[in-house]
């Protein structure tokens, strides 16, 4: 009973500063100007600790249903969708790019540039936990798979680029589809590999001045 109500406290404050941060996020993208300036750890901070003090709160996931499984089809299976998932983001791009938008992927680069190692740390290790307590085993359930998956790319929004938004609701998708099929652990490992290798690339492709 004591955990639930310490639970509850960290939630009510966490959301409480999420509102903030969002609000003033808002208030940026309408009238071009934050109401009040905000470190970038700061919010980043403040939004995975939103994700995931609410995700255990309302999620009925139990901390032996994050235990990955060692054995080799669970690591096929993840690698499989992990293929499946980046031949359609390829595909879409594609799309996207016949129809006449233009490439706008390095305003998300940029921003991770800007964060630094820490953008590292908590989008490899903190947000596959977070994100998908919270997108996957909260909001899956309660609102649908795509749903989930427009509000999880919606989240994201201040990546800034056309591109990166489309590849997270497809994200969203793939993700949602292996938590469905089989379970939480499985869409943490898939989440950890996709931040992993795209940020890994990012850091590597700007180290060696290829974009």
């Amino acid at each position: 009973m004591r955990k639930n109500k310490i639970l509850i406290s960290f939630s009510f404050i966490s959301t409480i500063l999420f509102v903030l941060l969002l609000g003033n996020i808002v208030y940026a993208l309408l009238f071009g100007k934050a109401l009040f300036e905000i470190p970038i750890l700061f919010g980043i901070i403040v939004i995975h600790s939103f994700l995931l003090f609410n995700g255990i709160l309302f999620s009925e996931v139990k901390l032996k249903d994050l235990m990955p499984n060692t054995d080799l089809k669970t690591y096929l299976i993840i690698i499989g969708f992990y293929i499946g998932t980046m031949l359609v983001v390829a595909i879409c791009f594609g799309i996207l790019y016949f129809l006449g938008f233009p490439p706008d992927s390095y305003k998300t680069q940029d921003r991770i540039q800007e964060a630094g190692f820490m953008a590292i740390f908590f989008a490899v290790i903190v947000a596959p936990f977070s994100e998908e307590l919270f997108f996957r085993a909260f909001l899956v359930k309660k609102t649908g798979l795509v749903a989930s998956a427009i509000i999880f790319m919606l989240f994201h929004i201040s990546y800034g680029s056309i591109y990166q938004l489309l590849a997270t609701f497809i994200f969203g998708i793939s993700l949602g589809v292996l938590y469905k099929k089989r379970g939480i652990n499985h869409s943490i490992l898939l989440h950890f590999m996709i931040n992993f290798i795209s940020l890994s690339a990012t850091f590597l492709m700007r180290y060696f001045y290829l974009f």
